[in-house]
């Protein structure tokens, strides 16, 4: 029987009208006008000349803060179309593409990126860019509801006003029911003006305007002010929204209940870092936590961001967090999965791991928790060298399930050529219901 997940390229390609691959948008320079005033040359002639200190911006043509762009009108019209290009049992890679009724260098100037942020069942975020002059992509969120067949629009967010307060790690959304749009959208925004802290909810099925509800929070005890950052988010239980910084914790929200506020989740003794230490580290490289089978779970590498650490020396270990009170997060504790331990150089010598034709002794990076096999954890290995020139070249890149209870390779895939732009994949497990 197929899995109930696909694992999915978190980058979304946009294919033009003329079902043509299209470029994602230009850089920075590309938000402003080149002034080309006339120099005086010789003969009385002039001529054009480049002067970097005469930049603009470019005018937005009366386009409204609401408004929002070009990509919101598509939306509207409903001439946008979010399109599975081959769904692949893991641990093999799937893509989405999204369709845009446009030819490919108008796509190229007016969306800057559509990347999938977060899913819950049925339901896809798809973030599209920051508001910036000159840009189609307009800040809004895009959520593909299955249930529906559409593409829902997010409501406004006045971005000259307000931030997001965890980072760029984007909202949640948690399905409630089964109905079209029967979902909620959750950010947690901080306002540059009052520095008040926001949690803004967000349902197409709501009755009256389509707007977002505000609600005043604060920071519960033990997040720093500014040193929180979300690395994952993800829903749970059909009501809780989780930021989860992999440094230090997670903030979860009750997002049906009245009077909403947050809560600290720290991470468990040994896997936490200092708050105040000012580099982070990729710690998306070495750890990540979801939702897995009703439960939520955490991988953790220990040694692997530790320079002193030998390679085969960074042990794998899984987590689940124990909710005595289901409804009280400051009372929920983790526990280690017993029998979850994996040292990555036990690894390397077992027949598992010999038998995939090409793979490097290298600690495996990036893990994907299953989100219906809860002693699964996919990882990814990039077997990295250099040409004649001294540049660094992929010979072979990786997809492993391991298996945290037999401690063996369960199943592997060689990603194919070209696999992305990207030298440190993103990759999310989703349910393969969301595209039906």
């Amino acid at each position: 029987m197929a899995p109930a997940f696909v694992f999915l390229d978190t980058s979304v390609s946009l294919i033009a009208s003329t079902g043509e691959k299209a470029s994602h948008g230009m850089n920075m320079l590309s938000y402003f006008k080149l002034f080309t005033p006339e120099e005086p040359s010789g003969g009385g002639s002039t001529r054009p000349f480049f002067d970097p200190s005469k930049w603009q911006l470019e005018d937005s043509d009366g386009e409204s803060e609401e408004e929002g762009g070009v990509l919101v009108d598509w939306v509207r019209e409903g001439t946008v179309r979010l399109v599975a290009d081959g769904l692949v049992d893991p641990p093999e890679i799937s893509t989405v593409s999204i369709q845009l009724p446009a030819e490919p260098r108008e796509i190229f100037h007016l969306v800057e990126y559509v990347r999938v942020t977060t899913a819950d069942r049925k339901v896809i975020v798809l973030s599209t860019g920051p508001k910036l002059h000159d840009y189609g992509s307009s800040g809004h969120y895009l959520v593909h509801d299955a249930a529906a067949g559409a593409l829902f629009l997010s409501p406004h967010v006045d971005w000259d006003e307000l931030s997001e307060h965890f980072g760029c790690g984007g909202p949640v959304v948690t399905r409630r029911g089964e109905a079209s749009g029967d979902f909620v959208l959750a950010m947690v925004l901080r306002s540059w003006r009052t520095e008040r802290l926001s949690l803004f909810l967000w349902s197409p099925s709501s009755t009256g305007p389509q707007q977002w509800a505000r609600h005043d929070v604060r920071l519960p005890e033990g997040v720093p002010e500014f040193g929180f950052k979300t690395d994952v988010a993800f829903a749970f239980g059909g009501r809780w929204a989780c930021w989860a910084d992999l440094n230090l914790g997670i903030v979860a929200c009750d997002v049906l209940s009245p009077d909403p506020e947050l809560h600290m989740v720290p991470l468990p003794e040994g896997c936490a870092r200092d708050p105040y230490v000012m580099y982070r580290g990729r710690v998306k490289d070495y750890g990540t936590m979801a939702c897995v089978g009703g439960e939520i779970k955490l991988v953790h590498m220990d040694g692997f961001d530790d320079d002193e650490c030998p390679r085969d020396e960074i042990t794998i270990s899984t987590w689940t967090l124990l909710r005595q009170e289901p409804s009280c997060p400051s009372r929920w504790r983790w526990r280690r999965d017993d029998g979850r331990v994996l040292r990555v150089g036990d690894l390397w010598v077992d027949e598992s791991f010999l038998a995939v034709p090409g793979l490097p002794r290298r600690a495996p990076t990036c893990p994907v928790l299953s989100p219906d096999e809860p002693d699964v954890v996919y990882f990814f290995m990039s077997d990295l060298g250099y040409d004649v020139d001294g540049h660094i070249v992929t010979r072979g890149e990786y997809v492993l399930a391991l298996n945290m209870q037999s401690k063996k390779i369960q199943t592997w895939t060689k990603c194919p050529t070209g696999r992305s732009f990207e030298l440190t994949p993103s990759f999310i497990a989703i349910d393969r219901c969301a595209f039906l």
